[in-house]
């Protein structure tokens, strides 16, 4: 029920959140790390059942992972940082038995989580491009996270 409540809460906010007051102020989600978000940037958060942890999803398929707590502030649009671009990519996007990604650190873990909050799949990454099968998965949407911080992609298995 908490988890309901508080994703309902998250997308009253999305919605309502696109429009600036006449200050100049926007509805911001901030993490328990101090991590801030403009809610307009926020897609949704993931959680699975018993998890004591969540992550929050942005629209450009990044994450913030293990976050145990959220607050939402109304804050000046100038106080907000924008989040760095990775230059991690994943393609194809939609895919039937493999993914290539570019641009990573050699080493670096690599998880595949189903949209119930499940991970299904762990690598490690190679030097230049690394090739992660994933035929073996049945077909859906999947998130598909790179180093502990790093990029996530949304991809779909056919």
């Amino acid at each position: 029920m908490k988890k309901q409540l508080l994703l309902t809460v998250a997308c009253v906010f999305a919605f309502t959140s696109g429009v600036k007051a006449a200050d100049n102020e926007v509805w911001q989600l901030v993490t328990d790390t101090q991590e801030r978000v403009v809610m307009s940037n926020v897609d949704y958060l993931l959680a699975s059942d018993e998890a004591e942890v969540f992550s929050v999803v942005l629209k450009e398929g990044e994450m913030i992972n293990n976050v145990t707590r959220v607050t939402f502030v109304k804050e000046p649009f100038s106080t907000v940082s924008e989040l760095t671009k990775s230059s991690v990519s994943v393609f194809p996007t939609v895919v039937e038995s493999t993914l290539t990604l570019s641009g990573c650190e050699e080493g670096e873990a690599v998880r595949i989580v189903s949209m119930q909050g499940m991970e299904v799949k762990q690598v490690r990454t190679s030097a230049g491009e690394t090739v992660v099968e994933v035929g073996d998965l049945p077909s859906g949407y999947y998130l598909l996270s790179v180093g502990e911080t790093g990029t996530t992609v949304k991809f779909i298995k056919k």
